[in-house]
This record gives C-alpha cells, sequence and structure tokens, in this order.
C-alpha cells in the first residue's frame, strides 16, 4: 500500500522534534515527506513552519497517511491515545514507539495482534547527532522493519539491539542518563564558583572537562575504572576529591538511582 507521507509522528514534543530534524538533516526523508500531529499549536506550528513539513492534530490522519508511524507521547497517555485508532494500522505500515516502560505486546493488543511493532528507547542527545538508542522488535516486527529503525536513528548518533526484558535497564541508563549527567555537571558549576570562579569560567571549565573526558572513554580502550586511576596520583587533589565521594557512597547513590529507574520504567509498562 502507498502512503502520502513515509514518517509521521504522533506527539510531536521534543523528542519527535529532534528525531524529524536530524532524519530530514542526514537526507533520509525530505521535510515534505514527514508528518506530525499533537494537540498543542505551539508544537504543529514549528513542524509547520520551520521543518516544512505536514501537521495536524489528527492522529488518525497520521495513521492513515503514513507509512511508518513514531508513537512519540508520555507512556501515561498510551491507551488514550492508542485505542481510538484500533483497527486502523494498514498492510506493510510499521509501528516505532519511544513510550517508556511500554511493551510491544501492548501496543499490539490495543491496536491489533497482526501489527508490526519496533520499541526504541532513544535520548536527548540526538538532537545534537549523539543520541544512543536501544531498539528490540516486537512479535510482527521482521528484519526488515528493525533494519529501518536502526537506520532512522544511527541519523541522530548510535543503536544497540536488545532483548526487550532488558529494555527497563536501558530506560534507566541511556534513556534517563543525560539527566544524571546533567545534575552532575551543574553541582560542578555550583562548586567551581564557590571555589572562586566566575560563572562564565565554572562553565566553560566544567563542560569541557567532562566532553574531553566522554571523547577519552570512546577513544582509548582503557575500563573507566583504570583511565580513574591513571588521573589520580597518590596524596593528590583527585584523590582527595575521589575520598569526598567514596565517603559520601557515591557509587552506590548512583546504583540506587539506576535501580529506581528501572523500577519506574517497569511500573509504568502495568
Amino acid at each position: 500500500m502507498s502512503y502520502k507521507y513515509k514518517l509521521g509522528f504522533i506527539g510531536a514534543g521534543n523528542m519527535a522534534w529532534a528525531i524529524a530534524c536530524q532524519v530530514v538533516q542526514a537526507g533520509l526523508y525530505n521535510s515534505s515527506e514527514v508528518i506530525g500531529s499533537d494537540i498543542a499549536a505551539e508544537r504543529r506550528q514549528l513542524f509547520d513552519e520551520k521543518l516544512k513539513a505536514a501537521a495536524t492534530d489528527d492522529n488518525r490522519r497520521v495513521i492513515e497517511e503514513a507509512g511508518t508511524v513514531i508513537l512519540a507521547v508520555k507512556p501515561q497517555q498510551a491507551r488514550a491515545v492508542l485505542e481510538p485508532l484500533a483497527g486502523l494500522v494498514g498492510s506493510g505500515q510499521l509501528i516505532v514507539s519511544i513510550m517508556a516502560g511500554v511493551s510491544t505486546a501492548t501496543i499490539e493488543g490495543i491496536l491489533g495482534a497482526d501489527v508490526a511493532v519496533v520499541r526504541v528507547m532513544p535520548n536527548l542527545a540526538l538532537s545534537v547527532g549523539a543520541g544512543m538508542t536501544a531498539i528490540c522488535r516486537g512479535a510482527r516486527a521482521s528484519d526488515k522493519d528493525v533494519a529501518l529503525v536502526a537506520k532512522l536513528f544511527r541519523a541522530c548518533g548510535q543503536t544497540v539491539l536488545v532483548d526487550e526484558e532488558q529494555m527497563h535497564a536501558v530506560t534507566a541508563v541511556s534513556g534517563s542518563g543525560p539527566a544524571y549527567f546533567f545534575y552532575f555537571v551543574e553541582a560542578m558549576i555550583k562548586s567551581a564558583k564557590e571555589a572562586g570562579l566566575s560563572d562564565e569560567q565554572a562553565k566553560l571549565l566544567a563542560k569541557q572537562t567532562c566532553l574531553g573526558a566522554a571523547r577519552t572513554l570512546l577513544a582509548r580502550p582503557e575500563e573507566p575504572a583504570e583511565l580513574r586511576r591513571q588521573v589520580t596520583s597518590k596524596g593528590g587533589t583527585t584523590e582527595a576529591a575521589l575520598e569526598v565521594m567514596d565517603e559520601a557512597k557515591l557509587g552506590e547513590i548512583i546504583r540506587q538511582a539506576v535501580l529506581a529507574a528501572a523500577k519506574r520504567s517497569a511500573e509504568l509498562g502495568e
């Protein structure tokens, strides 16, 4: 079956906007081949005026007119959004969900057991082409479907294939992970200012240092623990800082935080 649009979004929030911009910028689709739906006029306006894509407030139109549809609504809204669309998915259509915690089986159960569903967990960094997206397939999704989704999200960064039972852990690590990182950098900046640096100096030093550390992790073969040891001199400043972190049990706090995020991801799917 031929569709008017190649890619559609149900929900045109920040993540949908970032994905749309990246795939158009990468040349995978022309903006005229994209449609997005949202109840908020300002989100539709972004798609219409800035991306030059089609925009609507009718989710049914996206299902009826787009070959691949990305579900980009909050998981708490899943049933309310999907139930009116039951029975509308056509043959050869692909449904891609970025909803945290909502299983492919749940989506299939609402839209129809014969619907091809691929579930992904991207993160905010895809907005700058450095995203990390995990992909898992539903019962009816083919290798071709998975390959298409991987191609879409490789335009936004890196991808990894996982089993669906691993998606709660993925959500906790890479889906929510940018927020943990921003929280840490926020604390670094605040502390740097308390130590005597200006706001501008503190932000530049913290941001560039974290960028350099991340690039080092990607470029070097050593484990993070070994890299940490390499920059920690006995009796030096780094050791003094790490001793404070160890005394505060920062590692245990991070462990508990990640597990809490994974638990919440599972709860969202119930």
